[in-house]
Order: C-alpha cells, then structure tokens, then sequence
C-alpha cells in the first residue's frame, strides 16, 4: 500500500509543476537515505525520478550522473533484465542524444530493447518508444553527418562500427 500512496503524493507533486516534484523526491530521497543503505532500489527510483525532471529543466549533466547512480543500483541488485534497468538506460540514451553523441545513445537504446523484448509485447508504448528513437538513429544508411566540416567535404560517421570517412557533398 505505501508504494501507491508515494506513487498519489508523486502524482500530485507533479501536478503542481517540476519545482514542486523536484521538492518532493529530494524530500523522499532524504528519507530513504535515512533508513537504507545508500544502494537500495527504492533509492534508485528517486534518483531516476530527479533526474526525469532535471532532464525537463535542461540541467542534462546534473540528469545523468543520477541516472548513472540509478543504473548502478538497479544492475547491483535486480536481475540484467529488470525493466526499471531498461527504462533508466532509455533516460540516459536521451541525454547522450542531447549532447550529440548518437553512437553512444544507440548503444544504450540497444541495451534497453534487449530487456523490454523480453518482457513487453510489440504493442507497448515503452517498447515502441525505443525502437521508433533506434530507427531515427539508425536511418540513412546507418550514417550520421555531423556539423563537422573539412577540406573535403563532411565528415560523417558510421554507427555501426564506430569510424568515419570523408563525404563530398553537391549542392543541386
């Protein structure tokens, strides 16, 4: 029953706007530091919740060392496969997105696809989700350009190996 009364409180919290939900995981969070080890999951939920609304407010580093923090956790103590772990993967792909480091984010959305591929069906939003946002990395023939220029025209890079080439690029 505590779980669905924190579940209401965080509903409300979020309701009143992220400075008022921020308030109240940092409130929850000091509570739970108070009565379990500095690794317990409940913990990590906390974290991964701070940092969904530090990610809101554009403060992405501050976002993912707590989603990192969360991450470690979840892989302490739940099984490789555990969906809290592929949803705070997802969060994370998101901030290297953001700083513009898509094989990176890839390789975190690949991570929580695995997990949910085991546990949800094709219909899950969740799961659609991360592979709508693989796709969108991954079109182009698994090239992305970057702003990067040289002599010779864009750099792009090759997502699936990690290397880049040279492209000539023609105007029309």
């Amino acid at each position: 029953d505590q779980p669905h009364v924190q579940k209401e409180q965080a509903k409300h919290a979020f309701e009143g706007g992220d400075d008022e939900a921020l308030d109240f995981y940092h409130r929850a969070l000091k509570i739970y530091e108070k009565f379990y080890p500095r690794d317990h999951p409940d913990i990590a939920i906390c974290l991964n919740n701070i940092a969904v609304i530090l990610k809101k407010q554009e403060s992405y580093d501050e976002a993912l060392k707590l989603y990192e923090q969360a991450l470690k956790i979840y892989e302490k103590h739940y099984p490789t496969d555990h969906p809290n772990t592929a949803t705070t993967l997802f969060n994370i792909s998101s901030i290297y997105e953001h700083f513009n480091k898509p094989k990176v984010a890839l390789d975190f959305q690949k991570r929580a696809l695995k997990i949910y591929e085991t546990y949800l069906p094709v219909e899950n939003p969740d799961r659609q989700s991360v592979e709508q946002s693989i796709r969108r990395l991954t079109a182009n023939d698994w090239w992305l350009i970057t702003n990067c220029t040289l002599a010779t025209g864009l750099v792009a890079f090759d997502v699936r190996y990690g290397t880049k080439r040279s492209m000539d690029i023609h105007a029309v």
